[in-house]
């Protein structure tokens, strides 16, 4: 028996020994978190963003009424420039509201064969775009051990800001490699909405998987024996779309909250390291204007209360400390809903998707956003 075994096609036998932990959700996690962290950045070691574009900043939101009052204007500058921004270089989103200073953080690494190595040591110029003139200098210093640049922004640079959205970049080496963050200036007081994105934008959280493996595999993954016995093992589905599916409405529906003057907060358990992927999938869907927060830890992408949901928890948090006012707040997961109880959200504007919806006195969109 043991030698018939072996005489199986390996992939046969790594899909049978699958079905023996019957896809335990927490198993698949596992497999995930490992694949994002080892293999996604397997690709060109860096890639141009493109051209400069030739407006300098856009009004998006200009006075849009609220409950309480009109938001002022807010501005939207991103330009994008021809430079090489590494494939395993992330920073995160800031937010920034009032006088206090904030921190910020950027990651520069790059793959020696199939190994990811951190850039120690590395000289780190930031970088500031207004869209008003040239990238402004907003200070340096070098990378620690770990590839990990940090340091707090300028409380006196911030202060100068109009509401709106800009661009941080990070320029390693005099240029060698770069990345980039955007920032947002949010005016005290702003009532904000929060999404969660698999299972909720999406319409699974298995999309997150095929996302990431379109980017590790390329477009021809699509047409490939191992892109269908990889679909059907971990959604269980057949007929996959190509890169994460959008659930109906989804869109819309941040759109919908930017136009009540609510603005919208991205909050994933996805772990940071595919801080550019997700960037681009909201992009490319056309998702309104929003700040992304991704997992900072392996420990924050855990799928239980005290993994993902503590890491959202300690997110809004923050925002309060910020004082904002978080008054929306969507979902698919229990996690989702523990966090958001946990922080405060009135269960009447808690508003679950999926099998869970309407638990614990939560909004039960059902399967579309086409319910708002």
């Amino acid at each position: 028996m043991k030698n018939l075994f072996l005489h199986i096609p390996f992939t046969s036998r790594f899909f049978s020994v699958c079905k023996i932990f019957r896809f335990h959700k927490i198993f698949r996690n596992f497999v995930f978190g490992a694949f994002v962290l080892l293999l996604l950045p397997l690709g060109t070691s860096c890639s141009p963003i493109g051209v400069l574009k030739s407006h300098s900043a856009t009004q998006t939101v200009d006075r849009v009424s609220t409950n309480n009052a009109s938001v002022p204007q807010f501005l939207v500058c991103d330009r994008s420039f021809d430079v090489p921004v590494g494939i395993d270089n992330h920073a995160q989103d800031v937010l920034s509201v009032g006088e206090a200073s904030r921190s910020f953080s950027v990651h520069f690494g790059f793959h020696q064969g199939v190994v990811r190595k951190s850039v120690s040591n590395g000289f780190v110029e930031v970088l500031l775009d207004t869209c008003l003139s040239n990238l402004v200098p907003v200070l340096a210093g070098v990378t620690n051990n770990a590839g990990v640049f940090s340091a707090n922004f300028p409380s006196d640079m911030l202060n100068r800001l109009n509401p709106g959205k800009y661009r941080i970049w990070y320029r390693l080496q005099n240029g060698k490699s770069w990345a980039w963050a955007n920032l947002f200036r949010l005016m005290p007081g702003r009532e904000l909405a929060v999404f969660d994105i698999d299972g909720t934008l999406t319409t699974s959280d298995g999309e997150v998987f095929k996302e990431t493996l379109s980017r590790f595999l390329g477009e021809s993954a699509k047409d490939t024996l191992l892109w269908d016995k990889l679909g059907d093992w971990w959604l269980s589905s057949g007929n996959l779309a190509f890169g994460a599916k959008v659930r109906m409405g989804a869109e819309n529906a941040t759109h919908s909250v930017l136009q009540k003057g609510i603005f919208p907060i991205y909050l994933t358990g996805r772990p940071e390291n595919i801080t550019s992927l997700t960037r681009d999938w909201l992009s490319r869907n056309q998702f309104a204007e929003g700040v992304l927060k991704l997992a900072p830890s392996l420990h924050d992408v855990i799928p239980k209360d005290d993994g993902v949901g503590q890491f959202k928890f300690r997110v809004l948090s923050e925002m309060k400390a910020l004082h904002l006012s978080v008054v929306e707040a969507y979902g698919n997961a229990t996690t989702d809903i523990n966090a958001y109880e946990n922080f405060g959200v009135p269960k009447e504007r808690t508003f679950i998707l999926g099998k869970h919806g309407g638990e614990k006195g939560t909004v039960n969109l059902g399967e579309t956003f086409s319910v708002l």
